[in-house]
């Protein structure tokens, strides 16, 4: 969960955010954001796991599994749309 927190907050979030310049990339600052993002998820990640989990007797909470879900779809839908975009510009 924090590994897959970590990529979703730390590369995917950043990249699409820079590429619909809602953030502004300056360069280092575009590095600043994807570690930032990427420290955030790996701590949201690893407080999310540990205090759902902990919680309950249960092996995987609801919570946990949802959360778990919605950021791997939106982590594939990320990467799908990547690999489309970059199909579509290698043809123009």
């Amino acid at each position: 969960m924090a590994a897959l927190c970590a990529l979703f907050f730390g590369i995917c979030l950043p990249l699409l955010l820079l590429s619909l310049e809602v953030l502004p990339s300056l360069g280092v600052a575009g590095v600043i954001y994807i570690f930032g993002g990427g420290l955030f998820g790996l701590l949201f990640g690893g407080v999310t796991s540990a205090v759902s989990l902990a919680r309950s007797e249960r092996p995987v909470t609801r919570y946990y599994a949802v959360l778990f879900v919605t950021l791997a779809i939106l982590t594939t839908a990320y990467y799908v749309a990547y690999m489309n975009l970059d199909v579509l510009q290698r043809h123009h």
